[in-house]
């Protein structure tokens, strides 16, 4: 989308594109049918290959668990920072005393609100867990810069996602009726933006029906000539995932259990999903200026047919299995050759990213954690330096913890108790991506570097989520 700039002694044309992040849910980075996983995705794999398309093979998120990714995907900076230590279950915690449940903090400048500035049409559809709607703790969507929301407060089903609410629905496989820890969709409506709860039963899909809210999002942006923002968190494949019957039915006459089959089946309707909004775009004829990324939010749940592809662990975890994602990202404006990225590329890297694209750095109030990833997208060489992740840290970052410190194919952990390094692991990604064989005792020298730079990085973090106030 070209706008007109007139604020200046020479009128400027700057086109901006529209930008759109699908974020799927504790899908494995081994679950894709393009990374060898069992369920059908062909409208992934299509993606995968297209000449306008790069293969981010090492794609990662700044957290193993769901809260926290998704700060870090909005704000650019690692969750610790502003105290978001683990998943926000929503209204849960009436006394506010469990820090893991704070909601993303006002004082956090988002993606949203600075495209807002710069004319961009903002929306989310799908799951929030950013916070509360209403209430001591509310972080609605519309106050953080998304000016069309329908959201959950945390995960859903992945069919018929609000039936439990409805008495008289008819509710699915894994679902009850009248079911009092219902989850419903959201949003704000009138002068007084009140929070009001989606009317009536969902039959269908969630993943199907959040396409529809996208789907009018984007023709309504269309309409009005102004570029847009959408952000989709989509519910599959968190528990409870459940398939169609028809999806259902196929896996299981193919051999996979009932558990299995709503597992691969509600993965090939995200699929289909992904696969309709291409085409809409390609309908649109908005295909072109449209930045389409794709990923997780981490990797697969423990005990769930999902698959990290042979990588060590699963969400909730630091190994490669917990925090290395599928990863997609298409532009045919600039994106000419299919290309794979061996390079480590974050969640956070996306706000620096788009910033750079529609050249809005200025407005950028608060140190980051991601870099732009621009140049890789161009085809140049992106130099970056050393990345961390800290997971179970709590308040005052005392107890123990562990902490992983990334440089490029060399990738450190390290158990903490009480800011002391308890236990080093060294791994070489490039010949051992399964993180099966500890180097640290040959490589004493680099792995005590990584660890002084992980520990002035944590000082960073205290320091930062002193200064946000969320410390207790």
């Amino acid at each position: 989308m070209c706008i007109i700039i007139l604020f200046s002694l020479l009128p400027a044309v700057i086109c901006l594109p529209n930008i759109l992040v699908l974020l799927a849910d504790d899908l494995g980075w081994g679950d894709t049918g393009y990374q060898g996983g069992t369920a059908y995705t062909p409208h992934l794999d299509a993606m995968s290959r297209a000449n306008t398309t790069l293969q981010l093979t090492r794609m990662y998120a700044m957290s193993p668990v769901c809260s926290p990714s998704r700060a870090a995907l909005l704000t650019g900076r690692n969750p610790n920072r502003f105290c978001m230590w683990g998943a926000n279950t929503g209204w849960n915690n009436p006394d506010l005393t469990l820090p893991q449940l704070l909601p993303l903090p006002a004082s956090e400048p988002i993606l949203p609100s600075i495209l807002q500035a710069r004319g961009y049409r903002t929306a989310v559809f799908g799951k929030w867990h950013l916070g509360d709607f209403s209430g001591d703790r509310a972080a609605p969507p519309d106050h953080r810069g998304f000016g069309d929301w329908l959201c959950t407060a945390r995960s859903a089903p992945t069919l018929s996602p609000n039936c439990g609410c409805f008495p008289e629905a008819l509710c699915h496989n894994g679902h009850y009726n009248s079911d009092p820890s219902c989850i419903n969709y959201w949003t704000s409506a009138g002068i007084n933006r009140t929070i009001i709860p989606w009317p009536r039963p969902i039959p269908s899909d969630d993943s199907l029906f959040l396409y529809h809210q996208l789907k009018r999002f984007i023709l309504s942006a269309r309409l009005t000539r102004r570029p847009f923002f959408a952000y989709v968190p989509l519910h599959a494949v968190h528990t409870r995932y459940v398939a169609s019957d028809t999806l259902r039915k196929l896996y299981q006459s193919q051999g996979y259990s009932p558990e299995e089959a709503d597992y691969y089946g509600a993965i090939s309707t995200l699929d289909r999903t992904v696969g309709l909004i291409r085409s809409l775009l390609r309908r649109m004829r908005m295909e072109t200026d449209t930045i389409l990324w794709f990923l997780s939010d981490n990797g697969p749940a423990k005990g769930t047919p999902g698959s990290a592809g042979g990588l060590k662990g699963h969400k909730g975890e630091l190994w490669e299995g917990g925090i290395r994602v599928p990863g997609l990202l298409e532009w045919p404006r600039v994106i000419t050759q299919n290309r794979e990225i061996t390079q480590p590329v974050m969640t956070s890297d996306i706000l620096p990213t788009i910033l750079e694209v529609i050249n809005s750095t200025a407005d950028l109030v608060r140190e980051v954690d991601g870099v732009s990833v621009l140049p890789l997208i161009r085809g140049d060489i992106l130099t970056r330096g050393g990345t961390g992740w800290a997971h179970n840290v709590r308040g005052d970052f005392s107890g123990r913890f562990k902490v992983t410190w990334l440089e490029d194919n060399m990738k450190a952990v390290f158990l903490f108790n009480n800011r002391d390094s308890t236990r080093s692991y060294l791994f070489n990604l490039s010949s051992d991506p399964a993180e099966t064989t500890d180097i640290s005792t040959e490589f004493p020298l680099r792995t005590d570097r990584m660890l002084s730079e992980a520990s002035h990085w944590l000082t960073g973090l205290e320091h930062s989520a002193n200064v946000s106030g969320c410390l207790y």
